[in-house]
């Protein structure tokens, strides 16, 4: 089992390649927490406008749905939550189906769509994804969501926690793989405060969500991951457990 790492999400689909989807901040961590508490459907949305309409469509065939996402940090106008795990778990009563909108990751999600298998991960749920990803028996290929298209550290970093996991579990690191694992090493002693020093950790702390890059760098948290389906009419992150 080969193991790469991708800086920012692919432009063409990853046939034959299990992908592990990482943002860390926080699209990924927020489907962790939203499956632990019972939702059982997560469309993830390429738009906020696209995000809105689905919700509109999936409430006419009598389903309850959670609108959630963010633009620039923050909930977008009329959203029913923001992109913050820490307030989910301060208000988790939820419905079964949720659409989800953010900047980076659920478009992130979605580039991935037709690969072998699709995982939603993120530390909180580390040692579970890493599991289905070896059983599945593919190379590897985690992707960083990235910030607006460009490199982004925390994500790197915590690929980094990824590429060490699934070399314990009998991969084989790529050169860029094996980058993102000499950075992580680098302050896996000091996680949660490494995740802050990035550009992305920074704007997140200015915005007031500490709590949630706390959070964020908590590892093996839950036994629940999301997968990306083939079986909807449209992409749909579900529930497994390893």
């Amino acid at each position: 089992m080969e193991i790469s790492v991708a800086y920012i999400p692919p432009t063409t689909t990853p046939y034959g390649k299990t992908c592990i989807v990482i943002d860390v901040l926080r699209a990924t961590s927020v489907i962790t927490v939203l499956l632990d508490l019972g939702v059982k459907e997560i469309y993830p949305t390429a738009t906020i406008e696209e995000a809105r309409t689905l919700k509109q469509s999936l409430e006419a065939s009598n389903k309850k749905v959670l609108l959630l996402g963010e633009r620039d940090g923050l909930p977008p106008e009329g959203f029913d939550h923001g992109n913050s795990p820490t307030a989910l778990l301060d208000n988790p009563s939820v419905p079964s189906v949720a659409v989800q909108a953010t900047t980076n990751g659920t478009p992130a999600l979605l580039s991935c769509y037709g690969a072998s298998s699709v995982i939603a991960a993120a530390p909180l749920n580390l040692s579970v994804a890493c599991r289905h990803a070896v059983d599945a028996g593919n190379d590897v290929l985690i992707v960083c969501a990235g910030l607006r298209g460009k490199f982004a550290e925390d994500d790197m970093l915590a690929a980094g926690m990824f590429v060490e996991k699934l070399i314990s579990l009998g991969g084989t690191s790529t050169d860029i793989a094996t980058e993102a694992l000499m950075l992580y090493k680098k302050s896996k002693e000091y996680f949660a405060e490494a995740l802050r020093r990035t550009e992305h950790g920074q704007k997140t702390f200015e915005l007031g969500f500490n709590k949630d890059i706390e959070k964020c760098a908590e590892i093996d948290k839950y036994k629940v991951f999301g997968v990306l389906s083939t079986n909807q009419d449209r992409p749909c992150i579900v529930p497994n457990m390893q």
